[in-house]
């Protein structure tokens, strides 16, 4: 299991690092692109970042709080 999150992780890095790379390069441009791809990818950004935050979390929390596992009232 701890090979499989390795590899998970290093998966997301680098997904995170391609889209940090590309926003980067697309800020610097001069003509500049549409507003709705800069946001395409900082939401991609903030995911990565998020799921590398789930990854590193303690064991046994995954922040998973579905409907389905929340007991009706």
């Amino acid at each position: 299991m701890p090979d499989e999150d390795e590899t998970r992780r290093q998966r997301i890095k680098a997904l995170l690092e391609r889209a940090e790379n590309a926003l980067s390069a697309l800020r610097s441009t001069a003509v500049g692109h549409s507003r709705a791809i800069r946001l395409h990818f900082e939401r991609e950004i903030h995911a990565r970042n998020k799921d590398l935050a789930l990854l590193d979390g303690p064991p046994g929390c995954s922040g998973n709080t579905s409907a389905s596992t929340k007991k009706k009232q």
